[in-house]
């Protein structure tokens, strides 16, 4: 039940978020891209930003319903995408307000020029323009896999789920659908896909560590 922020250096707590109760449930935790801010979520009811300069809580985001409530900032730390039940609540950070709600049932992705965010709606990704929030892609979920998307967007990497043993890894061109590179892992299944943050590498975990 404790929420509390270090200094990674000294290895000191240096603030105590005040949701430290026995029933409480963090659900997820993001920072700003200045490191200044940190956004949390509490199960069931609420979303908030701790200011970590001040030793305070800055903001209440969203206090309604939530299930399995997610957090992406935007890389330029305009947006903050809260994942509450069945959609995505878009936060204007300048505005302080939510500007738009887009169907989705798991934690966004944000490009990593904050252009565009990707969200999953069912069996399929969909992609909006940030700031206009138009719809310029959708492409389907191939299998019910483990998966990572990269991070301009452009490629789906794909596995299936344990226990299938050597399953290959599929990536996959998001714009056309096509497969575009399968690879064949070594033994065990795929636990975990995630692209680095230049999209030059795609890394894989495995239940055989």
């Amino acid at each position: 039940p404790f929420l509390l922020i270090l200094d990674a250096n000294a290895e000191n707590v240096i603030a105590t978020i005040p949701e430290n109760t026995v029933d409480t449930t963090v659900a997820d935790l993001a920072f700003t891209p200045d490191g200044k801010k940190l956004i949390y979520a509490i199960y069931p009811t609420k979303f908030a930003v701790w200011d970590i300069a001040s030793n305070q809580m800055e903001a209440t985001l969203w206090e309604e319903e939530n299930s399995a409530p997610g957090i992406a900032v935007s890389p330029d730390g305009r947006w903050i995408a809260l994942k509450t039940t069945d959609r995505v609540n878009i936060w204007d950070v300048a505005n302080g307000k939510i500007v738009t709600e887009i169907p989705a049932f798991v934690r966004p992705q944000f490009s990593a020029d904050s252009q565009k965010v990707l969200v999953r709606d069912d069996k399929q990704f969909i992609v909006y323009q940030t700031g206009t929030w138009t719809e310029l892609l959708r492409f389907g979920m191939p299998c019910d896999c483990i998966y990572a998307v990269s991070p301009n967007l452009s490629l789906l990497a794909t596995s299936e789920r344990a226990p299938a043993e050597k399953a290959p890894i599929v990536i996959w061109d998001t714009s056309s659908g096509v497969q575009v590179q399968s690879l064949q892992p070594d033994n065990g299944f795929t636990t975990f896909l995630a692209f680095t943050p230049d999209g030059q590498m795609l890394w894989r975990a495995s239940d055989r560590g």
